[in-house]
């Protein structure tokens, strides 16, 4: 699910519009809902959580195969492209809510573990069956451990968006990167990370535990120009999406099938037989539910 940045995958595609909207007229009971990624999509599943369901054939949904919540209990130090005003600290109540109304499809939640509360949000996401991710965040070195041992076993774009590595304070990506529980997210663009740095975090952890992550918004496959984040102004350039008039960056235009070549055609080039394990094998030890050998992690 995207977070309060609304960044989404979409894969190819051509001839999109120069700048994209938000949606037209909403209905009457949407009104004084956010506009703006989970921020909205937690005001109205709150209001639907208590009317009667419907349920499809069998049940079930053929398309949606996991949520991931990125937000809005981020740290507004490292807040990246999400909008800060609607970042706020975990509230039990809140976030029992949504897991309910999620009906088993969110499988991963995002949050800050330095945040009031956040601890026992992570204990509470893994009790209801979904994975508790670290990201956004300015915790600490002892502040993640903490985490970790609560419950949290992802590490969302590990270095975009987290307190980097200090030598007299590691910070999270230490703690994330040592702990054999944890399977770490790169977004390995060329953009987010210096591709030296993806080998060497690969290297670091092994092949198992790392997870390939476009963090793609609605420029993915389209041609340089102006966009719309949720509420923010995006402008691509040369296929770098940034925050208008900003250098910050505001997700990826990179596509999982270009990610995946590149990142693979790396590994071969040091080995002879590439290496199989970059396929699918971590979904299947982070993930609570049986992936497909196209599905990355549920963002």
């Amino acid at each position: 699910m995207p977070g309060p940045g609304s960044r989404r995958r979409r894969r190819g595609g051509l001839g999109a519009p120069r700048v994209r909207r938000a949606p037209g007229p909403r209905h009457d009971d949407d009104a004084r809902e956010p506009r703006h990624g989970v921020a909205r999509a937690a005001a109205g599943w709150r209001r639907r959580a208590g009317r009667p369901r419907r349920a499809g054939r069998g049940g079930g949904s053929a398309i949606i195969r996991g949520i991931h919540l990125e937000g809005p209990w981020l740290s507004p130090v490292r807040a990246g492209a999400h909008a800060p005003g609607l970042l706020r600290h975990p509230d039990p109540r809140e976030l029992d809510a949504l897991l309910a109304a999620g009906r088993g499809r969110i499988r991963m939640v995002t949050i800050a573990p330095e945040l009031p509360g956040a601890l026992d949000a992570i204990r509470r996401i893994v009790d209801a069956g979904a994975v508790a991710a670290i990201g956004h965040t300015d915790a600490d070195y002892e502040t993640t451990r903490r985490a970790i041992d609560a419950g949290a076993r992802v590490a969302t774009h590990l270095f975009n968006a987290m307190r980097p590595l200090h030598h007299r304070e590691p910070g999270p990506t230490l703690a994330l990167m040592e702990d054999p529980r944890v399977s770490v997210e790169l977004i390995a663009d060329g953009v987010h990370l210096h591709p030296a740095l993806v080998d060497g975090v690969r290297d670091a952890v092994g092949p198992d535990r790392v997870l390939l992550v476009t963090d793609a918004m609605d420029a993915a496959g389209y041609a340089d120009g102006d966009y719309r984040l949720g509420e923010l102004d995006v402008e691509v350039r040369g296929g770098i999406a940034r925050l208008a008039g900003s250098d910050t960056i505001a997700g990826s235009t990179a596509t999982m099938d270009a990610m995946f070549r590149a990142a693979a055609g790396a590994v071969g080039a040091r080995s002879p037989v590439g290496d199989p394990t970059l396929r699918w094998t971590v979904p299947c030890r982070s993930a609570p539910y049986r992936p497909t050998p196209h599905r990355s992690t549920p963002r």
